[in-house]
Order: structure tokens, then C-alpha cells, then sequence
């Protein structure tokens, strides 16, 4: 019998009027099962124990939009899981790439060694523990509210690109993000969610020692009972995505249509089968 792939997919700041219509969407097609489920089937070496078709979903940052989803959380009885940056949410403080000039500027940040980063978001007005007039994550009240309904882990401290960072300040931004949630929300941290979903063999390495037990990424796919619990792949669905994209991508046939569908009309044709034939 074939290992069950098990999806896991990843929003960030998913409003709550469109999250109403993805997650019934979600809900028709999958079973959505927990991060913490999938693991301890997997531990086991084996998924057998999930039901047909399972699901994960995650949103990374933190966002404080998030807080208006827990009545669809509620609603549709799902369980998520949100990645937290603990030296961000329940400040004032906001994250590097909101402030650069534009979505160049941004990328461009991206392929900095992170003290040149940081110097030029200096430069920018920007400083990771600047205080701001207006908060880009949840509060801490919102925080404690939804603990009850979201599986809250880790997101780094500040979200930097940790393939970019010195070893001392992935050691950092590692272990005291573990630390800090645990300590100041009464968290129960496992989990960790590479910023960007970039990581190195150093981070998957590191991450292994403070007492982690699996390590997200943003590489596309699917996942499987010998799946590296350090590598976790997951499926990005744009937070303005309609329900037609959300379906494709979490069927796989997106990454199909982007390696073939430029060389033939048959997965054009396959994608207009596969959509109409949707519920």
C-alpha cells in the first residue's frame, strides 16, 4: 500500500470574510487533522493512523488580523496551528520587509547577509525593537484568547532569514524563541517554522538540539510517514486567493501545470476537468 501523503499548507494574514469560504472548501475535499497528530502518527513510522486524505493548516507571523478568524476556527471546527515571532507579537514592534521601500527593495533584503539587512533597514528607520504607533501581530490578550482554539509555535524571535545569520544568531533566535513563549504565554513549543521557509543543513541541525520536534518549510509537496520531520514541506496559498487556486494548489496539479503547462494544452485541459468536476 502506497504511504498516505499528508498536506500541509500555509497562510499568513487570511482575512476572515475569505477564510469563511476556504475553510469550508478545505473541509469538503480533506480531513483536517493537527500538526501535533500528524507527528505522533509519524513517530509511530507510519500515517496509517490518519484518516484518508488528511490536511494541516498553518499561517505563519502571527498577524493581527488572525485574531478575527477564531470564530471561523470555531465555525468550521478546525485545528490550526499559527508560528509566532516572540520578540513581535504582543508589542508594537513590526517586522523588517514591512518597511522597505517596495517589493524589490524587499526581495533584494532577502539575498543580504543579515547585518547588511539590518544596516539598511536602519537606514530605512527601521529597528527590530522599535516601538511603533500601530501593531502589525496579535496582542497578548488576543493571544491568550485563541490559545484555547490555535496550536501556537515558534517563528524565530525577529524573522530573519536564518541561512543569512551568523551561528550565534541562529542559536538566538532559536532557542529564545522557544524560551520566551514558554515563558511569557504559557506556550508549549515544538514546532518551528523557518522565516521565508529558507533553511540550511545548520538550521535543520541546530534545531534538533533545544527540544524541537519538527522544522516547516516553504518547500512545495507533500508529506508522508519518512518524511524528515525537520524539512516539512507545505503548499503557500496566497491570502487573496480565490477558491478555484486554492483547490488546484492543494491538489498538487498547480506544480504540475507550472513544470508542463507550458509545453502542452493536456494540463490545460486536465484543470478545466478538475475544477468543474469540483463540489
Amino acid at each position: 500500500m502506497a504511504a498516505q501523503q499528508v498536506t500541509i499548507v500555509v497562510y499568513h494574514a487570511l482575512d476572515a470574510t475569505r477564510a469563511d469560504v476556504h475553510f469550508a472548501a478545505l473541509r469538503r475535499r480533506y480531513n483536517v487533522v493537527s500538526l501535533s497528530d500528524f507527528l505522533a502518527a509519524r513517530s509511530s513510522q507510519t500515517t496509517e493512523s490518519l484518516p484518508p486524505k488528511a490536511l494541516i493548516i498553518t499561517f505563519d507571523d502571527g498577524h493581527r488580523s488572525n485574531h478575527a478568524l477564531k470564530s471561523m476556527i470555531q465555525t468550521h471546527r478546525i485545528p490550526v496551528t499559527i508560528f509566532l515571532c516572540s520578540g513581535i507579537v504582543g508589542t508594537y514592534r513590526h517586522h523588517g520587509w514591512s518597511h522597505a521601500n517596495d517589493s524589490a527593495e524587499a526581495q533584494a533584503l532577502k539575498a543580504l547577509p543579515d547585518e547588511q539587512r539590518v544596516q539598511a533597514l536602519l537606514r530605512n528607520g527601521h529597528a527590530d525593537r522599535r516601538e511603533y504607533e500601530t501593531r502589525q501581530s496579535l496582542s497578548r490578550d488576543e493571544l491568550a484568547e485563541m490559545k484555547s482554539v490555535v496550536d501556537f509555535q515558534s517563528h524565530t524571535v525577529f524573522h530573519p532569514l536564518l541561512p543569512a545569520c551568523s551561528s550565534e544568531t541562529v542559536r538566538c533566535e532559536i532557542g529564545e524563541s522557544r524560551e520566551a513563549l514558554e515563558r511569557e504565554h504559557g506556550l508549549k513549543i515544538y514546532a518551528r517554522a523557518y522565516p521565508n521557509g529558507h533553511y540550511s543543513d545548520r538550521e535543520v541541525g541546530l534545531l534538533q538540539n533545544p527540544g524541537y520536534t519538527c522544522g516547516l518549510t516553504s518547500d512545495p509537496g507533500f508529506n508522508d510517514s519518512k518524511a524528515d520531520p525537520f524539512r516539512l514541506r507545505r503548499v503557500t496559498l496566497p491570502d487573496d486567493a480565490g477558491v478555484n487556486e486554492v483547490i488546484v494548489k492543494t491538489s498538487g496539479l498547480w506544480a504540475f501545470l507550472k513544470v508542463f503547462g507550458a509545453k502542452s494544452t493536456t494540463p490545460r485541459r486536465h484543470l478545466l476537468w478538475f475544477l468543474e468536476d469540483a463540489p
